[in-house]
């Protein structure tokens, strides 16, 4: 509903934003920050583009009392994935599916996330960190390109 080009005009900043924070999260750890409105914003947001969701919902959940990266990235793929599953079901409600490439698609993210599964429990939660922040900073760098 929103005009052509308005919205992803907004979706580097957003990346960046919740980069910065993920990246900072562990110094900010002391300040209670109340996540819920944060997780209904980005829940809302991945409904509506997905781009980067994975690391807007680490930012906010890596501001919570868990410090396990492991545990947070776990946390964070179950809510991306209702997010996600909550877009679907409007998406097929209305017709709007191209089925092949959502097959596709979909048996690449069941090959990620089962690959995720085994190998992520195995790496460093430093590594964990690391490998969201630079993507992050690389999904930033590329929807700025893209969109700028």
């Amino acid at each position: 509903m929103l005009p052509a080009g308005r919205f992803p005009v907004v979706v580097p900043v957003l990346i960046g934003a919740a980069t910065a924070l993920f990246a900072a999260a562990p110094r900010l750890r002391g300040i209670r920050v109340p996540t819920a409105p944060g997780l209904l914003l980005a829940s809302a947001y991945g409904g509506f583009f997905g781009a980067a969701l994975g690391v807007i919902l680490s930012a906010l959940l890596a501001l919570g009392p868990d410090t396990d990266a492991r545990r947070v990235n776990a946390r964070k793929n179950i809510l991306a994935s209702a997010a996600t599953l909550a877009a679907v079901a409007v998406f097929v409600g209305r017709g709007l599916v191209a089925w092949p490439a959502t097959a596709t698609m979909l048996a690449g993210a069941v090959a990620g996330g089962w690959l995720g599964g085994r190998i992520g429990g195995r790496v460093r939660p430093a590594a964990v960190r690391a490998v969201v922040i630079a993507g992050g900073v690389t999904l930033t760098v590329f929807y700025a390109h893209r969109f700028w």
